[in-house]
């Protein structure tokens, strides 16, 4: 369900290939299917041409119209000369860029050309009802063995993002889909194991992104990321402890949602200077008390940075968790009569519980020179067609 924004695969360049690539700078920036698609055939062509490790390779760069680039192991010249634009940096120095430096950053941007495709296919089949969740788990899994590749040839550093991204988009693509099924038929279920989905892909998403450079995009784009899955991971959680007769928990689980869809801080950094003193922690109480009220009493809007970086079914994710709190709260008030667990309770005592991923029936091989249809689907023989 994520569309990486245009500079990620930047980066991702930056932890093992630095500099300036025609290759990324080429990755389309628009949400056209067809044009990621376009991209897609164009450099797996390419990779096709200079993957061969026993030969030098001479191909004709795609993204330069006069030049042809000259590959071998070492060093990717055109000619005698080193192509300066393609030269990576060390701590130490500048080194020369290499055969495998080329191979390993055109294998990396197809895993995210694989997940863009995979995430505008999702969007198009909520927004039309038609179901198309196989071909989106399978361009998911393209690019989850693509990185697969890419590990073991050239190391895991330059791979990480694409692992993480790829494998957290494929999870929250089923949590949507089990989430767009429920809207239509008005009936909930597994909630327990897609609340641990959400929860290990906001898992996933936090520890990654502590290990990425400070890119202020790159930033916004995972905490925008992180909270829709922690929405979601309150959504389903919710369900699992009203199922569980403990609807005054579950309704502090929705209010933890919709304060994440809002992108409002909702972490207690208990090292913080400003929160050590008892002064400070009462003041912070009081005045998010003092928001609460106000987010009562009007409708919740979601934050821009979110509605940017996650275009897809936000606004009915907070619609769905917005009427499982009226119902609840409609039920409390009248039956259970429950205490409602403050949500800061709930996020600082960190009751939640563990993330699992959804299991998968295997991955394809990626085998450059054979991946020609980025639509064929493969065969699934897992517990459920979308697995």
């Amino acid at each position: 369900m994520l569309l990486p924004p245009h500079c990620l695969a930047r980066p991702l360049a930056c932890a093992q290939w630095a500099g300036h690539h025609q290759l990324v700078s080429s990755f389309p920036s628009s949400t056209s299917y067809s044009a990621v698609a376009a991209y897609l055939v164009v450099a797996e062509n390419y990779l096709d041409t200079i993957w061969d490790e026993t030969l030098a390779s001479v191909a004709k760069i795609p993204w330069d119209d006069e030049s042809e680039i000259y590959i071998t192991k070492e060093r990717v010249s055109t000619g005698d000369r080193l192509v300066s634009k393609f030269r990576k940096s060390t701590q130490e120095s500048v080194a020369e860029w290499t055969g495998d430096d080329e191979k390993g950053l055109v294998l990396a941007n197809i895993g995210f050309a694989y997940v863009t495709l995979g995430s505008l296919l999702a969007k198009q089949s909520l927004e039309s009802g038609h179901d198309q969740w196989k071909s989106v788990v399978d361009l998911y899994k393209k690019a989850l063995a693509v990185a697969k590749l890419g590990t073991s040839k050239f190391g895991k550093a330059g791979f990480a993002v694409l692992n993480t991204v790829a494998d957290v988009s494929l999870q929250l693509s089923v949590v949507a889909k089990q989430s767009y099924t429920a809207r239509t038929t008005s009936t909930v279920s597994a909630s327990g194991m897609l609340s641990r989905a959400a929860i290990y892909a906001a898992t996933q998403l936090g520890s990654l992104q502590q290990t990425l450079p400070p890119n202020a995009v790159v930033v916004d784009y995972f905490e925008a990321l992180v909270r829709y899955a922690r929405a979601y991971a309150a959504y389903y959680t919710a369900i699992d402890h009203y199922d569980q007769k403990k609807i005054g928990h579950a309704l502090g689980l929705l209010q933890l949602g919709i304060i994440a869809l809002q992108g409002r801080n909702h972490v207690v950094n208990e090292s913080s200077s400003s929160l050590s003193k008892p002064k400070s922690k009462l003041l912070e109480l009081r005045r998010d008390r003092k928001n609460d009220k106000v987010v009562r009493k009007s409708r919740p809007v979601i934050s821009k940075k979110i509605e940017a970086f996650v275009p897809i079914d936000t606004q009915e994710l907070l619609d769905s968790i917005l009427s499982l709190q009226q119902s609840y709260t409609k039920e409390n008030e009248t039956l259970a009569f429950q205490l409602v667990v403050d949500w800061r309770e709930i996020e600082d005592n960190a009751q939640w519980p563990l993330g699992k991923p959804i299991p998968l029936s295997g991955l394809p091989e990626y085998t450059p020179g054979k991946q020609k249809n980025v639509n064929t689907a493969s065969s699934y023989s897992g517990q459920g067609a979308y697995y």
